[in-house]
């Protein structure tokens, strides 16, 4: 399955139906450049995810860390981690995403004692190097299991379990000394006052607001509130707020024919000029450039590049295989 957008709740939870109630498992193929600013924005999951460089290297930021993902390279994200991914060029990604209950049920031994210990750490995630044997039988399942999400042959729901639960014993393995720290009261905390603070963003970007307001947002200081953004997605209040506002500038630039300085005003730019200087700085053109660009690609001749391209894609993934 491939898809080009995220959407996600005023928490950043991605609103993503990962699976079914009866198989909740998922096999994404992202490419990176198809998103909008060619990023896959902070978002955040309850269930587990593999993700696997197909093509180009991927930039990954995970929690409080940066990770270069080197083309053939893998990492495990745990649950309710925030993550982001950019990627130069065309990156592709492929993700493997399941719920904990996957692995295990809830009521079982083998849900105690190899899927708990990972919803109860402070692990953000694990880094799968192809250069390493058992890490790279890791990454073979990860491409099995990938293969398998694309068939529809009479035993693919098995077959992809099978790898799943290979897979995670060599997680388990590779994590068992990562998993030594319980989540603290003070990570929840931290992950939870986040949580707020976006929701606020989410609500009111179209108005004036200020580091002051998104702070009061979640009952904290502006420096408590600035430890937060940090700890858990590496930036600023006010550069989430101005990412977050260009953002659906976007939106209305693609869905509407309200002009540049309707548009700035909506999101809540009170400079029309500083609004064209930072969307250039991030999308690299002008907002009616970008406008024009994308009404070509539309009603141009966009479906003979989107075959062009696809088959181009198809022909890097199976010479990749």
């Amino acid at each position: 399955m491939q898809i080009s957008n995220i959407p996600t709740d005023e928490s950043s939870r991605s609103t993503l139906s990962y699976g079914t109630d009866t198989f909740p498992f998922v096999c994404y193929t992202d490419e990176i450049a198809e998103f909008p600013g060619q990023y896959i924005e902070w978002h955040w999951h309850r269930e587990f995810e593999f993700v696997l460089a197909i093509k180009g290297n991927i930039s990954c930021k995970i929690g409080n860390q940066a990770i270069c993902l080197y083309e053939g390279n893998g990492l495990f994200i745990n649950s309710e981690v925030f993550h982001q991914f950019t990627a130069e060029k065309h990156g592709t990604l492929a993700s493997l995403i399941f719920a904990p209950e996957f692995i295990a049920s809830p009521d079982s031994a083998l849900f105690s004692n190899y899927v708990y210990p990972f919803l109860s750490s402070d692990l953000d995630s694990i880094h799968f190097d192809r250069e390493n044997s058992r890490q790279n039988a890791g990454l073979q399942l990860i491409k099995q299991a990938w293969h398998l999400a694309s068939e529809h042959t009479f035993l693919r729901e098995l077959q992809i379990r099978n790898k799943i639960s290979l897979l995670w014993e060599t997680l388990a393995e590779t994590a068992q000394n990562h998993l030594t720290s319980p989540k603290t009261r003070e990570n929840k905390r931290t992950h939870s006052r986040l949580q707020k603070m976006l929701e606020y963003i989410h609500n009111n970007y179209f108005e004036q607001i200020t580091l002051s307001s998104i702070s009061a947002s979640a009952n904290i200081s502006q420096s408590e509130a600035l430890r937060c953004f940090h700890a858990c997605i590496q930036t600023t209040p006010i550069n989430y707020l101005n990412g977050y506002r260009l953002h659906r500038a976007k939106e209305y630039l693609i869905s509407s024919n309200d002009t540049v300085t309707s548009i700035a005003a909506a999101v809540g730019f009170e400079s029309v000029g500083y609004f064209c200087r930072v969307f250039k700085s991030k999308y690299g053109c002008s907002p009616n450039v970008f406008r024009d660009s994308f009404q070509r690609n539309q009603y141009g001749n966009h479906e003979r590049q989107d075959q062009a391209y696809a088959k181009e894609k198809s022909n890097e993934i199976q010479e990749w295989s």
